[in-house]
């Protein structure tokens, strides 16, 4: 499969976990599945974010941790001069930003 399988819109964490399954299900019907990323997803990688759609953060909303949430907005407070903190955080991390974030990890 050829990159740039990411940043269309919604469906980004559908696409991985598709991704993921035919891995693990290609073996076990004789066959392979080889993903060369694109620069949508080494962009990812590399935390710049500009071209991820506002559905593909949603996308991560479910399985983000509070507390990295909360974490997050702590650091994020601290640095801030602007009025009101909480709505600035959730313009430039909105809901899914950390979980998103974590899903490209090496680890993720």
């Amino acid at each position: 499969l050829v990159g740039d399988l990411i940043d269309r819109g919604a469906g980004d964490r559908a696409v991985l976990d598709l991704l993921y399954k035919l891995q693990q299900q290609a073996p076990e019907s004789g066959g392979r599945v080889h993903v060369l990323i694109g620069n949508h997803e080494v962009l990812n990688l590399v935390r710049d974010l500009r071209y991820v759609n506002p559905d593909g953060y949603a996308d991560f909303a479910a399985e983000e941790d509070p507390k990295s949430r909360t974490a997050g907005f702590r650091r994020f407070k601290r640095r801030y001069e602007g009025p009101d903190p909480e709505i600035a955080f959730e313009k430039m991390y909105p809901p899914g930003y950390f979980a998103r974030i974590a899903a490209f990890n090496p680890d993720g």
